[in-house]
């Protein structure tokens, strides 16, 4: 039941990670001016969903390299 911790869920992690911090800091300008009292949930929330997609499609990707 446990999931193994491989070099492609490494990867996708990393993905994950790197696409959440590039999607926040890219949104909080816009959400800073937009939504004044909510621009840290508001790219926070926006950097999850990046880093949700992100993992699978990272996954699926490393998998396939040799």
């Amino acid at each position: 039941m446990g999931h193994r911790f491989t070099r492609q869920s490494a990867g996708a992690l990393f993905a994950a990670f790197a696409a959440f911090l590039l999607t926040r800091d890219i949104t909080f300008d816009y959400f800073r001016h937009a939504l004044p009292d909510w621009a840290y949930t508001a790219s926070g929330l926006t950097g999850i969903a990046a880093s949700i997609v992100a993992y699978p499609l990272a996954a699926r990707w490393l998998r396939r390299l040799p």
